[in-house]
């Protein structure tokens, strides 16, 4: 920038030389060939000439101010990305997960993105999250499985139910179904109610697995028991159709009722169903 300022007075000073020297070749040569004093009094440079530096000058001082300001600006910038660099990566994510709530997902993506850089398997899943639904980033499936599967392989459960669904679904890379249920169960066994009623689907319809709708009742009563609204209505169907279990129009009622008052529609129309049909 300091070359760039440098460069431009130069250039305005260098002008203004030209300017003077040609102005006095002028007035020398009318003076010759007029053989006359009639331009002994007028001023080697004229207004115009003047105005002309004038201006150029001024554009100088506007460059140099706008040189100022950009230095300045850059000076900040660096500023910042130093402290985000001098951050923890507990720091960056909790700063990163303030500004997501506060839906300032541009500036969110910043910090999220740096903790990931640094490890944070939290901040890995978000960023997949971000990637998955174009939130301060371009949507990016490719770049979501990428995040996913970093988080996930540090032992992050909603991370390894959210890869399983991209291999389930061909979502970010090439669908494998088996892949799903290595995911799914990852994070079925550390708890989580998603991946749990989805490793219940994939036995129930032997998607990657071998069929066992046992095993599939199983893990749904383990998403169901955790208030996972579409396990309950599963399992309620499990009951009403003895599909895994021994039948059993109570509990297929009790489970429907539980999916039902949380609002999940299929669920409401199952209990109504019951009800017009004398099942209790």
């Amino acid at each position: 920038l300091r070359c760039g300022i440098l460069y431009v007075l130069f250039c305005v000073w260098l002008i203004a030389i030209l300017q003077i020297r040609q102005t006095k070749c002028s007035h020398w040569a009318s003076f010759m060939m007029n053989d006359s004093t009639e331009h002994a009094d007028t001023p080697l440079l004229t207004y115009t000439h003047i105005m002309k530096i004038k201006r150029l000058i001024t554009m100088a001082a506007c460059g140099v101010a706008l040189s100022a300001a950009l230095q300045a600006a850059e000076s900040s910038a660096e500023s910042m990305l130093s402290a985000v660099a001098a951050s923890s990566a507990e720091d960056l994510l909790a700063e990163g997960k303030r500004l997501y709530d506060e839906k300032n997902f541009s500036e969110a993506f910043k910090y999220l993105h740096a903790a990931a850089q640094k490890g944070h398997p939290r901040a890995q899943c978000a960023m997949g999250v971000m990637y998955t639904f174009g939130e301060g980033v371009e949507k990016n499936m490719a770049e979501a499985a990428k995040w996913y599967r970093l988080a996930a392989e540090q032992g992050h459960a909603r991370a390894q139910h959210n890869l399983g669904v991209c291999y389930a679904q061909g979502t970010g890379l090439e669908k494998d179904e088996a892949q799903a249920v290595k995911w799914y169960r990852a994070a079925a066994e550390q708890g989580h109610a998603r991946a749990q009623c989805n490793l219940g689907w994939c036995h129930a319809q032997g998607m990657g697995v071998e069929k066992d709708e046992a095993e599939a009742v199983k893990w749904y009563r383990a998403a169901a028991e955790q208030g996972d609204a579409e396990a309950q209505c599963i399992l309620g169907l499990c009951y009403e159709n003895g599909r895994g279990v021994e039948k059993d129009e109570a509990e297929a009622v009790k489970w429907y009722r539980l999916a039902a008052e949380q609002g999940y529609a299929r669920a409401q129309c199952n209990l109504g169903w019951c009800y017009a049909n004398g099942l209790s």
